[in-house]
C-alpha cells in the first residue's frame, strides 16, 4: 500500500471528494492459487441438508462427526447425532460440543458421563440442568480429568 503522503487526491466538495485521484501504478506480483477441496472431509463440503444425510447415515463414526461440523445441518440431523441407541459415544460427544442451542439440554440426559460432562461446561445448560450434574459424582470424575 502506498502511504506516500504526496498521492493526489480529488477536490474536497465534489461528489467524490476526499477520495484518492487515479493514477498509474504497477500490477501487483501476488496471485491466489487454484481452491482445492484435497484434505477436505466430503461431509463439510455438503451444501444442503439432504447430501448432508449420506454422511450422517455413514457407516463410519468419523463421517458422522465430520458431518456434525457442517453449517446446513438441520435440528432433526443433530438430534440423529445424539441418539444414544444409534451412535457411539465419540459422535455424541463430538456433537455435545457444538455450540448450537438446545444441544446441552439433550446431551445432559445423555447414558454417559463423558457426554453429560460437555453438556455441563455448555453456554446454554439451563440451571436445573447444572445443578443435577454438579451432584453427579461420574460427571464431576470426568470434569476433574478434563482439568487435570
Amino acid at each position: 500500500m502506498n502511504t506516500d503522503r504526496s498521492r493526489r487526491r480529488k477536490p474536497k466538495g465534489a461528489p467524490t471528494g476526499g477520495q484518492f485521484a487515479p493514477e498509474s501504478h504497477a500490477e501487483s506480483d501476488v496471485s491466489l492459487a487454484a481452491h482445492s477441496d484435497e484434505g477436505i472431509p466430503a461431509a463439510w463440503t455438503a451444501t444442503d441438508s439432504a447430501a448432508l444425510d449420506t454422511h450422517i447415515r455413514s457407516a463410519e463414526a468419523a463421517d458422522r462427526i465430520d458431518a456434525s461440523a457442517n453449517p446446513v445441518i438441520t435440528d432433526q440431523q443433530l438430534d440423529e447425532l445424539l441418539d444414544p441407541e444409534r451412535q457411539p459415544v465419540s459422535v455424541r460427544w463430538a456433537v455435545s460440543r457444538l455450540p448450537y442451542a438446545g444441544i446441552a439440554e439433550v446431551a445432559a440426559r445423555d447414558p454417559h458421563p463423558v457426554v453429560r460432562a460437555e453438556a455441563r461446561r455448555a453456554w446454554d445448560i439451563p440451571g436445573g440442568l447444572a445443578q443435577e450434574l454438579d451432584a453427579d459424582p461420574a460427571v464431576q470424575r470426568v470434569l476433574a480429568a478434563m482439568v487435570a
